[in-house]
């Protein structure tokens, strides 16, 4: 198992955002020090508490401050934005990172993004289907570019010339491709068993408990079973909410105190997804429920915490429960006490995971 970092694009807004998004920066740097494999950044354009709009932008400064950590995109919501710019923007970040690119995909899940795309009320699953197959009909293409779907018509071949060497995107530096991963949010997500049957890698969220991560391998396996792929459970990432830290009462503290990033955190994005119904769905708890309560019951049961100890044998457990996968993805919050912060990244690095692995 290897240890990766998903940066949530969640901020608090009282930070002047330039500091927010060097703080994300120099985590990733900082992550890339501790011998983390890999970074994902997530975006969306359209909330105030988020302040990284668009993660291949933001992968881009960071390929020449890092030189070995895989940068992945946490994730690019395809239904928002043209295939043919994901290609190209995509391709020149690879050769930029030396083929460190990992590009992390998704349908999106901030209504308001979908509006400001106008994607709102389209279907967006068919829009995210035609758009990776564009995306990878490109990187393929040896010829000029014509392409045709319901979404995007892509072509230059009114304007393509051979012999001044336009009409083509150039390819990736990773062959075929880089990895391609999909972001799951729910339980039985039949996004996951589609990336099974396309070989690409599944990615879960830090909102599902044991069952419903046992539920997204479930699926992703009988999509694979389709296309008679072998499914890897290497190539499976989990992300989770993680705080290691040797002092009890600062754990507490910083976890579930009033004033904890985590608290801060998870509340907001209850409320979003309590606005969006999917609660329940999730099974974080029932509609009747307060949100105050649902983050209540989510910090005493998601969130993996304590000292090296505590965390060694929580994650252990979740191995035990659900079974080996990949890669295990630390969720960053806000760096409400920096020195805390980064000592939770140093232990969960070199005093839990050579434990648990």
């Amino acid at each position: 198992m290897k240890l990766g970092l998903f940066t949530m694009p969640f901020h608090p807004t009282v930070k002047k955002t330039s500091l927010l998004l060097r703080e994300n920066y120099e985590t990733i740097q900082y992550a890339e020090h501790l011998g983390f494999s890999e970074a994902y950044i997530g975006e969306h354009a359209t909330d105030e508490y988020e302040k990284i709009t668009s993660s291949l932008c933001f992968i881009s400064s960071l390929v020449y401050g890092t030189s070995k950590i895989k940068l992945a995109t946490g994730t690019v919501n395809l239904p928002n934005h043209h295939p043919a710019y994901v290609a190209a923007t995509a391709s020149m970040i690879d050769h930029m990172s030396e083929g460190r690119l990992i590009l992390g995909v998704s349908l999106g899940a901030l209504a308001t993004d979908w509006e400001l795309y106008g994607s709102l009320n389209k279907d967006r699953t068919a829009m995210f289907e035609e758009a990776i197959n564009h995306i990878l009909k490109i990187w393929e293409s040896t010829d000029i570019i014509d392409l045709r779907g319901n979404y995007w018509n892509i072509s230059t071949s009114n304007t393509s010339s051979i012999e001044l060497g336009m009409g083509k995107i150039y390819p990736p530096l990773q062959k075929p491709y880089p990895e391609i991963v999909c972001s799951a949010l729910v339980p039985n997500s039949p996004g996951l068993k589609k990336a099974g049957e396309r070989g690409f890698a599944p990615l879960s969220s830090n909102f599902l408990d044991f069952n419903g991560l046992i539920s997204q391998w479930e699926m992703y396996e009988k999509g694979a079973s389709l296309s008679k792929i072998k499914p890897d459970e290497n190539r499976w990432r989990i992300a989770r909410f993680i705080f290691v830290c040797p002092d009890k009462q600062k754990t507490i503290d910083y976890v579930k105190g009033p004033q904890s990033p985590y608290r801060e955190c998870v509340k907001h994005i209850m409320k979003k997804l309590s606005v969006a119904k999917k609660i329940e769905e999730l099974g974080l708890g029932s509609k009747s429920e307060s949100v105050d309560t649902i983050t209540e019951k989510y910090l005493d049961s998601l969130v993996i915490c304590g000292d090296p100890l505590e965390v060694t044998e929580k994650l252990v457990e979740m191995k035990e429960k659900i079974g080996n996968f990949g890669t295990l993805l630390y969720v960053k919050v806000d760096h409400k006490d920096e020195f805390l912060a980064k000592q939770s990244l140093r232990l969960l690095s070199e005093k839990v995971f050579p434990n648990v692995n």
